[in-house]
Formats: C-alpha cells, structure tokens, sequence
C-alpha cells in the first residue's frame, strides 16, 4: 500500500497559498502531497535506519 507523507509545514503553506487563490468554481478541490508515495515499510526502514534501530523486514 503507498502512501505520499508530506511536511506538516509545506501542507500549511498550501492551505494559506489557497486562501490567496480565487477559485474558478465554488469548492474547487485541492490535492495536497509530495508526489512521491512510500509504502509504509519503506518509511519504516528508512526510520529503524535512520535511529541504528535493528532491520525490518
């Protein structure tokens, strides 16, 4: 299963450039990601790796 994580941070500068933004139509709908989706293993090994925690697998 994928996943696209994404910064807290970079989510709130979106959602503040969208007030900016007129809308063409009422509601329109914004996609708010990374464009880069992980599965959920992958985060975590990254992780384990990252704090020399042991492999997973």
């Amino acid at each position: 299963m994928l996943r696209d994580f994404v910064y807290i941070d970079d989510v709130a500068a979106a959602l503040l450039a969208g007030l900016d933004v007129a809308p063409s139509r009422p509601d329109p709908p914004y996609d708010i990601g990374s464009g880069s989706p992980v599965t959920v293993l992958a985060l975590a090994q990254t992780l384990a790796a990252r704090v020399d925690a042991p492999a997973l697998g």
